[in-house]
């Protein structure tokens, strides 16, 4: 690597960044007010580039009947959530 990337590289990995990132993880079958309602506590106290929504796309069919494509649909079809939906 040539000397300038080394010093570009050493400076990111030694500055002071204080960034703090969400994640709020759940089943969501569905997503509900209750959800909501953490959610927009979360984004008020950290900014809605902080907080993330994470579920996983495992089901069965009583207690977890949707998948992540659907839970993600469900979200941002109620307007509440466009982006930060990661899958676990």
């Amino acid at each position: 690597m040539g000397k300038l990337i080394k010093e570009w590289v050493k400076g990111i990995l030694t500055e002071d960044i204080e960034k703090k990132v969400v994640v709020y993880a759940g089943r969501f079958q569905p997503f509900h007010k209750g959800h909501y309602l953490t959610y927009s506590h979360l984004v008020k106290q950290f900014g809605k580039d902080n907080v993330y929504i994470g579920t996983s796309n495992k089901t069965d069919n009583i207690k977890s009947p949707f998948k992540f494509k659907e839970k993600k649909m469900i979200m941002m079809k109620i307007q509440i959530i466009q982006y930060g939906i990661i899958i676990l």
